[in-house]
């Protein structure tokens, strides 16, 4: 009979950086190693991991807090930039699927301190640095938001796309 078990073994921080700033807001990245312990026999066959996830925290005010609704165990989906959305309390941030050399699949998540507010997903949008070690940021991308980030020009495979955050909504 085999049995298997996990046995966490704590937590560190990897890295931290500043993703995103709003006024005296901002929104810090931290990846975080989670080490465990695999028991997989009760013989004693044991094997030391780590997982490694992202967590978001707001640090405004002098105080730090946990945005557990956008912190991620997928780290390598999560674009490394987030947009303070000037003249309200929401964010963006982007998370990618289906990434190919050409284009990638990209969620756009709109969020505020205690909730994602919506997430529309854009297909396709238009890889334009091709370079592997580069396909995390927006640039990447050719996301382009307008001077308060309440509007993203996006160019996909078909063509160029507006999206109206505040809207919630594409553009004509």
């Amino acid at each position: 009979m085999l049995l298997a078990s996990c046995i966490p073994l704590g937590k560190e921080t990897r890295s931290s950086s500043t993703s995103g700033t709003k006024g005296t807001a901002s929104i810090e990245r931290r990846e975080i190693d989670n080490k465990f312990l695999a028991v997989v026999s009760p013989e004693g066959f044991f094997t030391r991991g780590v997982n490694t996830s992202i967590e978001y925290w707001m640090k405004k005010d002098g105080k730090a807090r946990l945005l557990a609704h956008i912190s991620s165990s997928r780290p390598d989906k999560r674009l490394k930039e987030i947009l303070g959305v000037v003249g309200s309390d929401q964010w963006i941030a982007f998370d990618l699927n289906d990434v190919t050399r050409e284009s990638g699949d990209i969620a756009v998540i709109i969020f505020d301190e205690s909730r994602i507010v919506r997430t529309e997903r854009i297909p396709n949008c238009k890889r334009v640095d091709l370079c592997a070690e580069h396909f995390d940021n927006m640039a990447s991308y050719s996301i382009k938001p307008n001077e308060d980030n309440s509007v993203l020009q996006i160019e996909t495979l078909t063509g160029r796309r507006t999206y109206d955050v505040k809207k919630g909504q594409f553009l004509k």
